[in-house]
C-alpha cells in the first residue's frame, strides 16, 4: 500500500513538473506500465488532484489548487520571502525564483513574474540538474564532497569553484540552461547555517549591462540576507 501511495505521488509530480503529457509519455518517465499508469492517474483525476484534457493529456487539478494556496499560507519560507521579494520586484521588476534540491535536482517552488514585454518565463514545479545555472551552482556549493563525486582533475575544479562560492555567496550565469537568458543567484540559510534554497533573478541578456547586473547583485545580496536573518541565520 505504501507502495502505492509512493508511486501516485511520483506521478502526481511527475504532472506537476511536465503538465500535459499523454499517458504513453507519463508511463515511460515513471517508469511504469501502462495500465499501472492508467489506474493511478484515474484516481488521482476522481480525487481532484489532476484534471484529463480534452486531448486526453493531463494537468493539476482543483484540489492541487487548494493544496497549493494552502501550502502558500502554512510554509514559513513564502511567508517571510514574499514581503522581501515584492520589495525587490517594486526596483526591479525582472523574474525571480526560489528553488530548492531535491536529490541531485533542484526544483522551483516560487516564481514572480517580472511585468515587462521581454521577460523569463519559469514554471513552478520544473526541475533542473544542480550544478546547472546559477541557481544549481549555488545549491551545489553547499552540497558534500562525496556528492560532487571528486575523483577526475575536471571534478576537482568544479569543486574548487563551488568552494569559492560559499565565500562569496553569489552565482552568476549566462545562457547557460536557456540561450538569451542571464541568471544570478544567492543562497537562503536557516538557524542552523544549512542552506535550505536559492533565491535568483532571471534576465534577458538584451537587459543585461555591467551596471545593471552590479545593482540586481547588491539587492538580491541584501534580500537574501534579510530572508535568511529572518529564518535564524547568523549573517555576516
Amino acid at each position: 500500500m505504501i507502495a502505492s501511495v509512493t508511486a501516485s505521488l511520483d506521478l502526481l509530480k511527475l504532472i506537476t513538473a511536465r503538465p500535459n503529457l499523454g499517458l504513453s509519455e507519463l508511463a515511460r518517465l515513471s517508469n511504469t506500465n501502462k495500465s499501472r499508469t492508467y489506474r493511478m492517474v484515474t484516481t488521482l483525476c476522481q480525487a481532484g488532484y489532476v484534471c484529463q484534457n480534452p486531448d486526453h493529456t493531463y494537468r493539476l487539478g482543483h484540489q492541487a489548487l487548494i493544496i497549493g494556496q494552502a501550502a502558500r499560507q502554512q510554509i514559513d519560507i513564502f511567508k517571510i520571502a514574499e514581503p522581501v521579494i515584492e520589495n525587490l520586484a517594486e526596483s526591479f521588476d525582472e523574474s525571480i525564483q526560489i528553488r530548492v534540491r531535491e536529490g541531485m535536482e533542484m526544483m522551483q517552488i516560487y516564481s514572480r513574474r517580472s511585468q515587462q514585454s521581454v521577460q523569463v518565463h519559469s514554471d513552478i514545479g520544473n526541475c533542473r540538474p544542480l550544478g546547472k545555472g546559477a541557481s544549481g551552482k549555488i545549491l551545489l556549493a553547499y552540497a558534500s564532497e562525496e556528492e560532487v563525486q571528486l575523483g577526475t582533475q575536471e571534478q576537482q575544479k568544479l569543486y574548487d569553484e563551488l568552494l569559492s562560492l560559499r565565500e562569496t555567496q553569489v552565482a552568476h550565469s549566462y545562457s547557460e540552461l536557456s540561450s538569451d537568458v542571464s541568471a544570478i543567484a544567492v543562497p537562503l540559510f536557516d538557524y542552523e547555517q544549512n542552506c535550505i534554497a536559492s533565491l535568483s533573478v532571471s534576465i534577458p541578456m538584451s537587459r543585461l549591462s555591467p551596471e545593471y547586473e552590479s545593482q540586481l547583485t547588491i539587492a538580491l545580496k541584501e534580500a537574501g540576507k534579510r530572508i535568511s536573518t529572518a529564518f535564524g541565520a547568523a549573517i555576516i
